[in-house]
């Protein structure tokens, strides 16, 4: 493989207290440049850091003849989601919010159609009960944000909170009302205020065009998520569940908050990240068999669950994101990774399980 062909950030030899040299992970970047090169994703981006930096960032593939860079922006799907958990527990842990109130102490309207039993964390552990409404159904229905959110406070329960497990973007959806409403500013701009400057993430939000210049990654088959060909629908509803666009060097700032040796305190303190980690769900079924096949939920976060193992390690945590992204942070490796693959429901695990199966190298 002709390494020339693409463009690689971070390419100096470089190793952290417990992390890997960059060259040590060569074997996994050659498996991501292989994915492309067989046309299963029509590009990606690959990023591998310690708790204190970036190693490795490496782009592959190109976007309307040009080779992409490992900056590009990307939407990233529901790896919203333990952004926005963060958020959460940012609150939680500043006292603001308790996560066993009730959702309706901070939404008024609520507790209708018997949602009144949801307590936050419910919403944090995908454990609400809440009849799911998707995002993209409202947009067909010429949807707005404050529809969005009525629709919400409408909705129904298909079963009892805590009893059941089922993935849900409503949950997280009245989660990031309950951000707002208790901060007194709207999503993003919490977001942007209270995670991402701190965090130096400076190429992520809910708004692309804020980044005027830079390459934004299209995933060519959104149509597989019954949405239409492109996503600028998406982009005034500031959807919690789904709606940032992010680099893969941006994901891996957010990772790295969670591993033991990088700076505290920036977003959280180091009880509130070790409690997002945690298994919060013990014995609490799928509603849909196969559900969670592999994880169990922390607060935010998907935990590996031995014996069916999804990746090699057993001490992370991870989320996905429908366009072929991923977040995995794992504190015994010391690692964090990203990647960001522009194909809907492209499975990222065996990147991941790649980049572990280096760490014993060397």
């Amino acid at each position: 493989m002709k390494r020339g062909r693409w463009r690689d950030a971070h390419a100096r030899e470089r190793r952290g207290p417990r992390g890997p040299r960059a060259a040590q992970l060569d074997r996994a970047f050659d498996l991501a440049a292989g994915i492309v090169e067989r046309g299963d994703v029509p590009c990606a981006v690959l990023g591998v850091s310690d708790a204190r930096r970036t190693i490795r960032c490496q782009a592959f593939g190109s976007q309307d003849g040009e080779a992409i860079d490992p900056g590009a922006i990307s939407p990233v799907f529901s790896v919203t989601k333990p952004m926005v958990a963060a958020a959460a527990a940012q609150l939680w842990e500043r006292g603001l919010i308790a996560l066993h109130d009730p959702v309706a102490a901070y939404l008024p309207g609520f507790e209708a159609n018997g949602k009144e039993g949801i307590l936050v964390r419910h919403l944090l552990t995908h454990t609400s009960g809440m009849a799911e409404q998707e995002p993209h159904a409202v947009l067909r229905a010429s949807g707005t944000a404050a529809e969005l959110e009525r629709s919400v406070l409408a909705t129904g329960m298909d079963a009892l909170p805590g009893t059941r497990q089922r993935y849900s973007n409503t949950a997280f959806i009245a989660l990031g009302m309950i951000i707002a409403r208790v901060s007194g500013v709207p999503l993003d701009r919490y977001m942007d205020r209270e995670i991402f400057l701190p965090l130096g993430m400076s190429s992520t939000g809910f708004d692309p065009s804020r980044f005027p210049g830079r390459t934004i990654l299209r995933v060519p088959n959104l149509t597989d998520l019954g949405m239409g060909p492109t996503i600028e629908a998406l982009i005034p509803l500031r959807l919690a569940p789904a709606g940032l666009f992010s680099t893969a060097e941006d994901v891996l700032r957010f990772g790295r908050e969670f591993l033991a040796g990088s700076r505290p305190g920036r977003i959280l303190g180091p009880a509130a990240r070790t409690a997002m980690m945690s298994p919060q769900t013990p014995g609490v079924p799928p509603m849909v068999p196969g559900d969670f096949d592999g994880w169990v939920t922390g607060l935010g976060w998907y935990l590996p669950a031995p014996p069916s193992h999804k990746v090699i390690a057993v001490d992370g945590a991870a989320h996905s994101g429908a366009g072929g992204c991923q977040v995995f942070v794992s504190p015994r490796w010391g690692i964090a990774i990203s990647v960001i693959s522009a194909r809907i429901r492209y499975r990222t695990e065996r990147i991941l399980n790649a980049v572990l199966g280096c760490l014993a190298e060397g």
